[in-house]
């Protein structure tokens, strides 16, 4: 498997993580180095998104994705 085809299945199980309100797969998909913005809120590093997922999951059960098509240009992927 390339580079790309690993970044798209990245993100695919990140996904998944969340269609299935999988808080510590969801997290351990997050890279270390992230730097997630907030509207807000700000900037928030991995652990600042780890700790919203329980809150995240425990406002619905409706979230659900559907990946229709992806696009990958080095570490980068579009979903």
């Amino acid at each position: 498997m390339d580079s790309l085809a690993k970044n798209k299945d990245v993100v695919r199980r990140y996904l998944g993580a969340i269609d299935n309100r999988d808080a510590a797969g969801a997290a351990a998909l997050i890279a270390d180095d992230v730097d997630w913005w907030f509207v807000g809120k700000g900037k928030a590093k991995k652990a600042d998104v780890a700790a919203i997922f329980p809150a995240l999951f425990g406002l619905t059960n409706a979230m659900h994705f559907k990946i229709i098509d992806q696009i990958a240009e080095g570490d980068r992927v579009a979903t």
